[in-house]
């Protein structure tokens, strides 16, 4: 397998690993929400749509990084604003919890850059 096929498999190689977030604040999901690894298309286009829309960012990425612990989606990006209305200090952890499991923090940014 050449280089090229190997970069462009890799996804599909291995199980990518989720992780788990706890949220006592909601009993009935606590335990059973996961993060899981975004694609850099999917990163790519949260990006565009938080610049177009600042309303509801943090909401809009929870909804794209948490899944079941089976990788199934819990939310859709149309439960943004419903999410948001969500006590903030959970949606703020579950938010955090996704851009540090994807790289997207300025410490992350920061490492990259000094390589």
């Amino acid at each position: 397998m050449s280089l090229r096929d190997s970069i462009l498999a890799s996804r599909k190689a291995y199980e990518v690993p989720r992780i788990a977030v706890a949220t006592p604040e909601w009993p009935d999901v606590d335990g059973k929400l996961f993060i899981r690894t975004l694609s850099a298309k999917e990163v790519d286009s949260y990006f565009n749509s938080a610049d177009k829309d600042e309303a509801n960012f943090r909401a809009k990425l929870v909804c794209i990084g948490v899944v079941e612990e089976s990788g199934l989606p819990v939310l859709s990006e149309s439960d943004a604003a419903a999410l948001s209305e969500l006590e903030f200090s959970v949606v703020e952890r579950l938010y955090w919890a996704v851009r540090t499991a994807n790289g997207m923090t300025d410490e992350n940014r920061r490492a990259v850059a000094k390589n």
